[in-house]
């Protein structure tokens, strides 16, 4: 539910051309692009550490093939053993 806007009093607030106003804008205006400095920054780290772990990621998949590749031979191997041994 939104709260209606409080009433302000004619003429008195916001002074457009007040200079305590204009120095708060510049300083909202360089904090939101410092924040937004810092969140472009973040993303870039994050970006760079899902790089890395998709790399390692890869690394582990393929270590895990080949070990599955040498234990099916050597099972497949050890199962055609006795066959040809008794043939």
């Amino acid at each position: 539910m939104r709260w209606p806007p409080m009433p302000q009093p004619r003429g008195t607030w916001p002074r457009p051309r007040d200079p305590d106003l204009a120095d708060l804008a510049v300083t909202v205006d360089a904090n939101r692009t410092v924040i937004n400095g810092l969140g472009q920054q973040a993303r870039e780290r994050f970006d760079e550490v899902d790089r890395r772990l998709d790399a390692v990621e890869r690394r582990v998949d393929i270590g895990f093939a080949e070990i599955r590749g040498t234990s099916g031979a050597t099972a497949a191997g050890s199962i055609r053993s006795p066959a040809c041994s008794t043939g």
